[in-house]
């Protein structure tokens, strides 16, 4: 552990306020901003709120990845989050919620209209709308939740400056705050890193091992385990220090749980999909053997530049220069070494991919705020002894450190604050006009009307249709009952999703919709 002036009032400063401010701030920030930011990526819609709302309601859009033939989706990820929407939906607070619910979602709808070009009420009518935002502010608040507990093992591992510092970052950032209720497997690849890094740091290496394997093999994008790779090495190395049998019994301990995982995923997955299968190995086996990440989405390595410069500003250069700026310190910590490395070593795989999303650099989120902080405090210091060199002063501390630090965040907070602004005032429209569609009552067409495709599903009323920006399209949750989404032409020649038939997933589908290809 990093020793710092306990008795110094800055000190003291900061940690009041890691241990009582954050809390309280970190829930409710993270809850404010759940159903205020845009969703930055169609396939969040597509691959995972889509197929939620059919284990809920029956209906949806099915993507490729969970036709039977490619089973490249995991149905584990999404039972947790359908059963916290069972329990919302069942409790009698839930009724009163959705009755005197008014949600206020920052966005410009009509230019001629001054009095609602901020602020636009949305009054809730539709359960399933309710249902919606309540769950994406329970995926702000388990963020939330999990960034607390990395702070506290951050204060009580290095200091309650870097803990103080970091998440400040954290908090306003505006990766971080579009990402923190993003329903996405690199998000919750986030709160795992957060947890898991807490874990290892505290020599908790039984419970890092059960969460790394349960998170691998059961939210459906096993890459996130580079992420914990340095970690789970020095752990090994530390089992190995104490004794071999030591590093025999957690190696034994891993396979067991791994097994046990394994099963309860393929066996859940098994009830969807209608036969055996890994969806972790399929998906595995797809973008490494058949080069699936080369057929959309592929861009330059400047692409990630661009994306980090854009959500973290001055943060990410700095962030990204703090390895070897600790490596050649006079004090290591290889517990936050192996932490920090996990950064780089994510980067060196998801860079050279020719695929690239702005989902992917999620995971590393929370260590370009901690490496920022520590490069700048490991520059204080360096500058510190320099100082003391020259001067009587033994070194920068206290008031002047704190100033220090201030000077360097305080333009990356306000810019990241406007960025956050920026999102949600003028890219939520769609979130807007389709919350107001979710509140339409149906119009049954007669049995003559009704559509000739059988792909259809038996019993809609309406249809809502869309072009070329499909892609916009916030999810079944905004529809209201009996009603689907509907494609028309347009310039896309891509494979795009068709509705859930009543068979899911299971082999039977391909009886009613057309094949799918990837």
């Amino acid at each position: 552990m990093e020793t710092a002036a306990a008795d110094c009032p800055t000190e003291k400063f900061h940690k009041w306020v890691v241990t009582f401010v954050f809390p309280p701030l970190f829930l409710s920030w993270r809850m404010y901003w759940a159903n205020r930011m845009p969703i930055m990526d169609c396939d969040e819609v597509y691959n995972y709120w889509e197929p939620l709302h059919f284990l809920m309601y029956g209906s949806g859009q099915q993507t490729w990845e969970y036709a039977n033939e490619y089973a490249l989706r995991t149905f584990a990820y999404l039972y947790p989050l359908k059963w916290v929407a069972s329990q919302v939906l069942s409790s009698q607070q839930f009724v009163f919620v959705m009755e005197n619910m008014n949600i206020i979602m920052n966005n410009n709808i009509n230019s001629n209209t001054p009095k609602e070009s901020t602020l636009l009420p949305i009054v809730v009518l539709s359960e399933k709308l309710s249902t919606f935002f309540m769950l994406r502010a329970f995926l702000g608040f388990s963020m939330a939740a999990c960034e607390l507990v990395w702070l506290f093992t951050i204060s009580y591992k290095l200091t309650n400056r870097h803990a103080f510092w970091t998440g400040l970052l954290m908090l306003f950032g505006a990766g971080m705050n579009h990402a923190a209720a993003a329903f996405l497997p690199s998000s919750t690849w986030i709160m795992v890193y957060l947890v898991c890094s807490s874990c290892s740091m505290r020599d908790w290496h039984y419970t890092f091992c059960i969460l790394a394997v349960t998170a691998t093999l059961s939210i459906g994008w096993p890459f996130g385990v580079v992420m914990l790779v340095p970690m789970g090495m020095e752990i090994l190395y530390k089992q190995y220090q104490s004794s071999v049998k030591h590093v025999v019994q957690i190696l034994l301990f891993t396979i067991v749980v791994t097994a046990i995982v394994q099963a309860t995923v393929m066996w859940l997955d098994q009830r969807e999909y209608g036969r055996w299968t890994s969806a972790t190995l399929n998906i595995f086996t797809y973008n490494a053997a058949g080069g699936g990440d080369e057929l959309y989405g592929t861009e330059p390595a400047s692409y990630y530049v661009k994306n980090l410069i854009l959500n973290w500003n001055i943060v990410a250069p700095l962030a990204l220069c703090v390895l070897p700026m600790l490596w050649f310190t006079q004090k290591r910590d290889w517990n936050v070494l192996a932490m920090l490395s996990s950064m780089y070593l994510w980067l060196a795989i998801t860079v050279p991919r020719p695929h690239k999303e702005e989902r992917f650099l999620f995971p590393i989120y929370p260590l370009l705020c901690l490496s920022a902080v520590k490069m700048v405090d490991t520059t204080i210091n360096a500058i510190g002894r320099v100082v003391a060199s020259l001067s009587r002063h033994k070194e920068l501390k206290g008031k002047r450190r704190f100033l220090l630090h201030a000077m360097v965040w305080s333009g990356a907070i306000v810019l990241s604050i406007s960025r956050t602004i920026a999102l949600s005032k003028y890219y939520t429209a769609p979130l807007a006009i389709y919350a107001k569609l979710s509140s339409q009552k149906p119009y049954y067409n007669t049995s003559n009307d009704a559509p000739s495709d059988s792909s259809f599903s038996a019993g809609v009323a309406n249809l809502v249709c869309t072009c070329g920006e499909w892609y916009r399209f916030p999810g079944s949750f905004f529809l209201p009952d009996n009603t689907q989404l509907g494609f028309l032409k347009s310039s896309f020649q891509g494979q795009r999703p068709q509705p859930f038939s009543e068979f899911g997933s299971k082999p039977e589908y391909k009886r009613i919709l057309q094949p799918f290809n990837d």
